[in-house]
Parts: C-alpha cells; sequence; structure tokens
C-alpha cells in the first residue's frame, strides 16, 4: 500500500515538511519488518523469503535512491 500511495503521488497532499517527516521513516520500517518477515517465513518457506527478500532489497535501495535524489 505504501508503494502504492507513493507512486499515485500521494505524498503530494501534504505540506512538505509533513511529507518529508513521515516519508523516510514509515520506508524504512517497512523494510525492517520485511527482513523480519524474511526472517520467519526462510524457516517455513524458503523460495517465498528469497523473493521477499530481493523485494525488501530493491524498495530499500528504492527509498534510498528517492531521498538522494529529494536532498539535490
Amino acid at each position: 500500500m505504501h508503494w502504492a500511495f507513493f507512486l499515485n503521488s500521494g505524498y503530494a497532499l501534504f505540506q512538505s515538511n509533513i511529507a518529508d517527516a513521515i516519508f523516510m521513516p514509515v520506508w524504512l520500517v517497512l523494510c525492517v519488518a520485511g527482513l523480519v518477515t524474511v526472517r520467519y517465513e526462510y524457516k517455513n518457506n524458503k523460495k517465498f523469503a528469497f523473493l521477499l527478500a530481493g523485494f525488501t532489497t530493491i524498495s530499500l535501495l528504492f527509498s534510498i535512491f528517492i531521498n538522494g535524489i529529494s536532498k539535490m
């Protein structure tokens, strides 16, 4: 849902200082939650855990990239 909110410019509805304050913390919390889920799911379903780890890594790198672009 966070990806859909970002891609549909949901953060444009907020003031810029509020959007900046909630964007990165939410994204980082979701990435950490993804890593916790990967660790839990690795015991049950390794294929899904690798898929989820890849998606979490891509999401984390994308958030760092977006953060870097916004600071320019």
